[in-house]
């Protein structure tokens, strides 16, 4: 029982107190907890600090746990009684270590519950996709987006070592400023006359600049062009700014090209992305191919039956027929299909169909590749898709790895590269953690530059009915691509369209269990024409 700042036991059977009252709150206790073994009691108070203390004895055990910045209203013991969590109404749940009173994490529930944030006590963190529009980092009196700090801060792995109560690595909160960067020429909106165009770049900063990452309609830069950015490890000593010049090549048939270009410093922080726009009025409209490779598998030759999959090969054949509708200017020129299902869709095959496509797609040319079945999550962070050969005790030798998939698709040249993802069924396998869908999209588009769209959010599992013989993402698609997804009812179907459809329809579908995520499409050419499709009245 609470009173005041005191809590005071009693004995159940008597009825009497028991002992001396649990002082050591300077406000009114608001909640308290037993430890599952009945020997550590823990209490919260309105003085924004939780307590622990001997249930025996009814002395305090350490320190006040600090870190709340209002009244604390809940507490509770994990079942080992290693951890505890208290929450309270600053909206934060902060995770404790009970022998060391340690702050493990603070944890977020942002946006109605549907956005959130985990960060450890040295600024290390993982969120939701989108957190950096909802959180900013405080160095003195300005802010800053979460992004700008994300190649120094954003470890999961060591996020989820902290929820776990392991040590991990220090590190101190940063308080060094990103730097700047801004396009010296050309000016915002820029006629091109060629197929290319000459860029001047000013960074500054405190710490020295490393390189310039730059896309163009969200695509990377050509190796060897993107090799001119990276700053000269033997420059002169550095006096807060270094200016960038390059040949940027334009996409074929881009009437438009966004520049997009962020600077990088040695303390691993990064500038706000500056955004050019150019327009290119003699771009030679090219007709296109779309290549395809569509990847499904139901059955995994050494998986339990448990871990066989049902709507994968029907989702790969169904979207592979309705694309190859598209061509004979609808609007390509032509639609060459692989599709790699079950036996086929060893990791020999699967090497050897994406060095096909990184050598038969051309500049003008978008490439589309499908894959559906398990994801996991090795024990090492890796992420990796399983093969039909795969094996759980060598994921190494009988999985695709995602850093593979990400070299392969750094290196296909098309105009754009859609990745669809459909790898969140049955929560994982045998060998690893499900896969993060989250932290894949964020990953493959940071580092390969493309679209990724995936068929949920993190921690949710892919969805299938019988009725509609296919799972609810690859039901969505087939239903877009067919002329629903049309919005305007123009008879094409943007990148834009497709992915608003796709994410209404599934949401809808699965009564809100499901949700697909294109998270960046801002980056690339979200208006840009996707498929030609069936005009509807209006």
């Amino acid at each position: 029982a609470a009173t005041a700042a005191q809590t005071r036991r009693w004995d159940l059977v008597s009825g009497q107190a028991v002992g001396t009252p649990l002082s050591g709150h300077a406000a009114p206790v608001q909640c308290l907890a037993f430890a599952p073994d009945g020997r550590t009691l823990a209490t919260g108070s309105a003085d924004h600090t939780v307590r622990l203390w001997d249930a025996t004895t009814g002395q305090p055990r350490g320190e006040p746990l600090a870190g709340h910045t209002d009244r604390v209203l809940d507490v509770a013991f994990s079942p080992d009684g290693r951890l505890l969590a208290s929450g309270g109404l600053d909206r934060a749940v902060r995770l404790w270590e009970v022998a060391s009173g340690r702050l493990l994490a603070n944890l977020y529930s942002l946006a109605g519950g549907q956005r959130f944030l985990a960060l450890t006590p040295s600024g290390y963190y993982h969120g939701s996709l989108d957190i950096g529009s909802l959180v900013r980092w405080r160095i003195g009196p300005a802010t800053y987006p979460f992004d700008q700090f994300a190649e120094r801060f954003h470890r999961p792995d060591v996020v989820r070592q902290a929820l776990a109560g392991e040590d991990t690595a220090a590190a101190a909160l940063t308080t060094q400023v990103p730097p700047a960067l801004r396009f010296i020429t050309p000016r915002y909106g820029a006629e091109v006359p060629g197929r290319q165009v000459e860029v001047r770049l000013l960074a500054t900063g405190a710490q020295v600049i490393t390189r310039v990452e730059l896309t163009v309609n969200g695509r990377a830069l050509p190796p060897a062009v993107a090799q001119e950015l990276v700053a000269d490890p033997e420059a002169a000593e550095w006096g807060g700014q270094r200016e960038f010049r390059v040949t940027v090549p334009l996409p074929v048939g881009a009437f438009r090209a966004r520049l997009r270009a962020v600077a990088h410093d040695s303390a691993q922080l990064c500038s706000p992305p500056a955004e050019l726009l150019v327009v290119a009025p003699n771009a030679a409209q090219q007709p296109a191919a779309l290549r395809l490779l569509a990847i499904g598998i139901n059955r995994y030759a050494h998986l339990p039956e448990q871990y066989q999959l049902r709507y994968a090969v029907p989702d790969a054949e169904a979207l592979a027929a309705a694309l190859a509708r598209l061509g004979n200017g609808q609007p390509y020129a032509a639609v060459h299909p692989v599709v790699l299902t079950d036996a086929r869709a060893t990791l020999a095959n699967l090497k050897l169909a994406l060095r096909d496509l990184k050598d038969s797609a051309t500049e003008g040319d978008v490439a589309v590749v499908f894959i559906s079945g398990h994801g996991v999550t090795a024990d090492n962070e890796t992420f990796y898709f399983p093969t039909h050969d795969v094996r759980t005790d060598d994921l190494q030798a009988t999985a695709l790895s995602a850093q593979d998939f990400v070299t392969a698709l750094r290196e296909i040249r098309a105009r754009q590269v859609l990745v669809l993802a459909d790898t969140c069924h049955s929560g994982g396998i045998v060998g690893g953690r499900a896969l993060d869908s989250d932290l894949l999209a964020e990953r493959l588009n940071r580092t390969a530059h493309q679209m990724v769209f995936t068929a949920a959010a993190q921690d949710e599992v892919s969805i299938g009915r019988e009725t509609w013989g296919h799972g609810a993402f690859s039901y969505a698609l087939l239903q877009a691509i067919a002329g629903e997804g049309d919005a305007n009812r123009d008879g094409a179907l943007s990148y834009a369209e497709l992915r608003d459809f796709v994410t209404a329809r599934v949401t809808e579908l699965t009564a809100g269990q499901q949700h697909p995520q294109l998270p960046f499409l801002d980056r690339f050419e979200p208006d840009a024409l996707f498929a030609r499709v069936p005009a509807r009245r209006r």
